[in-house]
């Protein structure tokens, strides 16, 4: 299972989003301008911030899954090595010529 490309960009955007409306808002000063800027200031940061979690959150549901990406990755094929990779392994392949 993983989480596609768009809906990662737009889970990280509405959490942005929602965190630059906050500091926006709770500097809520007579001056409305400086809230507005600093919310535009403060969309930059939370973009990264919040990317990084949801990108962390794939990975971990990737791995959770053993999704055939990550499975590709060092970390995956470190795991296929292990003696639990290996009888996941075996498991697998015996449902799949079941099911063909």
């Amino acid at each position: 299972m993983k989480i596609a490309k768009p809906l990662r960009v737009l889970i990280s955007a509405l959490l942005a989003g929602g965190t630059a409306g906050a500091v926006g808002g709770g500097l809520s000063s007579r001056i409305e301008a400086l809230s507005a800027v600093a919310a535009v200031v403060a969309f930059v940061p939370a973009w990264f911030l919040w990317g990084g979690v949801v990108d962390h959150l794939d990975l971990w549901l990737r791995r959770r899954t053993r999704d055939a990406i990550w499975l590709l990755t060092r970390e995956g094929q470190a795991w296929l090595s292990s003696t639990e990779g290996t009888a996941w392994s075996n498991r697998h392949d015996k449902t799949k010529r079941r099911i063909t």
